[in-house]
């Protein structure tokens, strides 16, 4: 099997906060990505798996200075191929377990969710995309379990390099294991799950710049429930060890939570769209509002999102997001709100 898609996103900043635009500009802001993935069932309930990558643009993230981007989905690549996923994946007949070896995206295992997990057609912002507390490294390589041993409790593990640069792999692990309690309430499907991660890339301590081979680790819940037959919600939230930053960084997160809730179009008759509405929350660590001296303000955001479904192919999705104290209050220079308004287009075939 062959699928494309091809998503298309405009947006519009109207107030900054930060990056290359004074205090109160507009921005017209466009990207463009191009996924190409093919998919081959294979001898023993095997499969392998390709997904390649291009695009270009960064969208209104190089106009702001903010904790978590507004487009997930841009692709500032200068519209270079590059390989997103190569695995190889086995299923037992015997045993419910699936092994995953290759290049992964940690995200398609950890940290998922019903209603805010698919830039293509859900949120845009990397908020409701993914806990931004949760240190998830770039695709690469690694190996994933999943274990599916009671009908209402499954269990996945990854393990990968946490920095595709380096060569050592044991050197730089990132890890996580997951548990979802699968449940049906009054006859309506929820997912709860609970996540624990360790980023083994070097971190540094706040107030000891010497000690700069620190362990990251954290903890998170991601749950979404059915409330009824056109209505869903969802809610995340995420902690991390608030007294180290990674290396490169200049800040460091401690607490995040996005809750939000979403409309099938079924009740207007519009059976394929969907409309849905996040707030999110994100708080920096007390070290780096103390050893830097920064506000360090709690970042909050919330976003607006109709996805019109034109046909099988093509759909349409009006986005609104609206940003307080965006990087906490403390850029150089922009307004204490933002407004980012945009319109993705997205074709699949």
């Amino acid at each position: 099997n062959i699928a494309v898609g091809i998503t298309f996103v405009y947006q519009q900043v109207h107030n900054t906060k930060g990056g290359s635009l004074s205090s109160g500009n507009e921005s017209d802001n466009p990207a463009y990505s191009v996924d190409l993935e093919f998919y081959k069932k294979l001898f023993n309930q095997a499969r392998v798996f390709l997904h390649f990558e291009t695009g270009d643009g960064a969208g209104a993230d190089n106009k702001l200075e903010v904790f978590s981007p507004v487009n997930c989905d841009a692709n500032d690549s200068d519209n270079n191929i590059s390989i997103t996923e190569a695995l190889y994946e086995q299923t037992f007949r015997n045993m419910p377990i699936t092994l995953t070896l290759g290049r992964i995206d940690p995200t398609a295992y950890i940290d998922t969710n019903e209603y805010a997990n698919d830039e293509n057609s859900q949120f845009l912002a990397g908020t409701f995309e993914n806990s931004p507390v949760i240190e998830f490294p770039d695709n690469s390589e690694g190996i994933h379990i999943g274990i599916s041993s009671l009908g209402f409790i499954s269990t996945d593990f990854i393990i990968m390099d946490g920095n595709s640069e380096e060569d050592n792999f044991f050197d730089n692990i990132f890890l996580a294991p997951q548990v979802n309690f699968k449940t049906s309430f009054f006859g309506k499907a929820g997912n709860y799950r609970l996540i624990l991660w360790m980023n083994g890339c070097n971190h540094t301590e706040w107030g000891n710049a010497r000690r700069t081979k620190k362990k990251g680790y954290g903890a998170g819940v991601s749950f979404d429930q059915l409330l009824t037959e056109n209505t869903g919600m969802f809610l995340r939230y995420g902690w991390q060890n608030p007294k180290v930053y990674l290396n490169g960084e200049d800040f460091s997160l401690e607490h995040a939570f996005s809750v939000g809730i979403e409309f099938s179009g079924r009740a207007w008759a519009r059976n394929d769209d969907t409309f849905a509405i996040g707030l999110s929350g994100i708080i920096p660590s007390r070290e780096y509002r103390k050893y830097l001296g920064r506000r360090g303000k709690s970042e909050k955001h919330i976003e607006i999102c109709y996805n019109f479904r034109i046909n099988e192919h093509f759909s349409l999705s009006p986005d609104l997001q609206i940003i307080w104290s965006p990087y906490g209050n403390d850029s150089v220079k922009g307004n204490d709100v933002i407004v980012v308004s945009g319109l993705r287009m997205q074709t699949e075939f």
